[in-house]
């Protein structure tokens, strides 16, 4: 009977999206399994609704990365699904270090697993009580590259080349399917929006976000980006305007609220820029959001406005359910407002 491996780790965290898993994922994994008994992959983006930025859900990415290890192997990895909490950090670093504490137990032996590649990778450095352990960069392999080869490219094929066989052959089939088709045409259009500098991108928007009985009011918008998902009434704000005015354009324009400007200004409550770097895919983007909270006895009326699809007062508990159907960043939005509405 050969050996037991003696590992210097107990417990090894890698962090990522792995959108897609490629090859330089597999070689950090491959790196952590040397170094540890156990392996926690923490995969960031859980519940977000497909974008650029991450087509694939947390259960796809699962399956993929698991196909590529044996069952031996399995045994050693373990999986946590972790939310976005784009304006909490606190909340997103007690969320990963209470996941991984319920996996490890006792063991006090851990290691950070991960590469610094850029800004992005800021959140390596905020759990001070596990050692950073760098895996340099795998070939110069990035998993956007591999994304624009993908959508992007006539030589698609070539993001074949980045990923592991067993892979590629999921990505040949995924292009079959309806979801691909969709994502396709939002990353052709942000492809071209963003490579023509005569146009006069969004750099700032207004985003109202209203409250009543327990019900916040969103829409369906028709323009491509927004097309699908539940959004906050959403206004382009333009060099002439007047920003603390903007938040009741969205609503006039998107909603046809039943209610005066007048009365609404009497029920603001608070007021945020949000302006996370990702948050929207074709520029830098800041969102100058006001909140309102009406007290009312009913649900005023609202139709949709020109440019919109539906509109509808939705259930704040059922929107926890929606949020891998909500826009961009504007879960995070309404989650910032309930919990600042407290304070």
């Amino acid at each position: 009977m050969g050996k037991m491996p003696v590992y210097r780790f107990e417990v090894s965290v890698v962090i990522g999206r792995f959108q897609p898993f490629h090859n330089g994922h597999l070689k950090t994994l491959q790196f952590a399994m040397a170094k540890s008994k156990k392996i926690i992959i923490i995969l960031g983006g859980y519940m977000l609704s497909a974008g650029v930025r991450g087509p694939w859900s947390a259960e796809e990415r699962t399956t993929l990365i698991r196909s590529c290890f044996s069952p031996n192997q399995l045994k050693r990895i373990s999986f946590v699904y972790v939310r976005d909490r784009l304006y909490d950090e606190k909340m997103w670093i007690d969320n990963v270090k209470g996941e991984v504490s319920k996996i490890m137990g006792d063991e006090k032996s851990v290691a950070l697993i991960g590469h610094e590649k850029d800004s992005s990778s800021y959140y390596l450095r905020v759990f001070p009580e596990w050692e950073f352990l760098e895996t340099g960069n795998y070939d110069g392999i990035n998993a956007t590259d591999i994304r624009n080869i993908y959508f992007l490219s006539r030589d698609y094929n070539k993001a074949y080349n980045f990923v592991p066989k067993i892979i590629s052959l999921w990505l040949k089939k995924y292009r079959k399917t309806e979801h691909f088709r969709k994502l396709k045409s939002m990353y052709s259009y942000v492809h071209k929006i963003s490579k023509n500098q005569e146009n006069n991108l969004p750099h700032n928007v207004a985003n109202a976000v209203v409250f009543c009985m327990g019900y916040v009011l969103l829409v369906k918008a028709k323009d491509p980006l927004r097309k699908g998902f539940y959004s906050l009434p959403e206004y382009i704000i333009k060099d002439n305007d007047n920003r603390n005015d903007c938040a009741l354009r969205a609503i006039e324009n998107e909603s046809k609220f039943n209610f005066t400007a007048e009365k609404l200004e009497l029920n603001f409550k608070l007021q945020h820029i949000f302006d996370y770097a990702d948050r929207f895919p074709i520029c830098k983007q800041k969102s100058f959001s006001k909140c309102y909270q009406l007290n009312l006895n009913s649900l005023p009326a609202v139709a949709k406005g020109k440019n919109i699809e539906k509109v509808e007062w939705v259930l704040i508990n059922d929107v926890y359910l929606r949020e891998d159907q909500m826009y961009a960043d504007h879960y995070q939005i309404i989650q910032w407002f309930l919990k600042n509405l407290k304070n």
